[in-house]
């Protein structure tokens, strides 16, 4: 007796097949072009057994089973196992599929910790964003302590971006006040197109109040 289901299943095809038909008594594999073109298959074969079967028990049936992967394949009983049926019209499997394409894409998302210009330049290339302004603090009258890079999505409008950023130099201001203890700071930010502008930045939060 073979097996067609369960964890002891029997593969009757080969896994290199995506869809096929194994038809009992001669164990034919007939390989098709996808699920519905052996359903059919599976559909006419078995009617056409139902339909010669004069039954006598010493009469020859054979029965078409679909197979996915060389294993006997039934949609619910993909479902019941956790496993994706196969079927791309599948709206369990698809929302399944979707998550997992979905992971994948999280997974291979460049690490955005660039360590020199060179990587920094690649990060921007592998992830599509736009090089935005750079913002370099320093005291009025001294070095540059930090600075910080910026980098948006071109789908943003040039209102959100100019947005963003300003909200962005606000809280480094803050930090920077709070960390460094420096107020106020010059703040030069300079924009992808080369133009730049010097401002001091003396805004900051009760927080961010140097202490002794």
């Amino acid at each position: 007796m073979i097996k067609l289901f369960g964890p002891d299943r029997i593969r009757l095809g080969w896994p290199d097949q995506e869809w096929a038909v194994w038809v009992s008594g001669m164990d034919d594999v007939i390989q098709q072009p996808n699920v519905e073109g052996a359903l059919a298959y599976a559909a006419d074969h078995n009617a056409s057994a139902c339909a010669d079967y004069d039954g006598n028990p010493y009469t020859p049936v054979t029965w078409a089973v679909v197979l996915h992967r060389g294993y006997a394949w039934s949609s619910h009983v993909e479902h019941r196992a956790g496993r994706d049926c196969g079927v791309q019209g599948c709206v369990h499997c698809g929302t399944d599929r979707n998550i997992a394409a979905k992971d994948a894409e999280r997974a291979n998302v460049p690490d955005l910790k660039p360590v020199t210009t060179d990587d920094w330049a690649k990060t921007l290339v592998a992830t599509g964003l736009e090089p935005g302004p750079a913002l370099g603090y320093r005291l009025t009258t001294g070095p540059y302590e930090v600075a910080v890079h910026i980098a948006t999505s071109n789908d943003l409008t040039t209102a959100v971006r100019g947005e963003l950023v300003d909200a962005i130099q606000k809280r480094v201001s803050n930090a920077v006040h709070r960390v460094l203890r420096r107020l106020p700071v010059t703040v030069w930010r300079q924009h992808a197109d080369g133009t730049s502008v010097t401002v001091t930045d003396a805004t900051t939060s009760q927080a961010a109040t140097p202490t002794a």
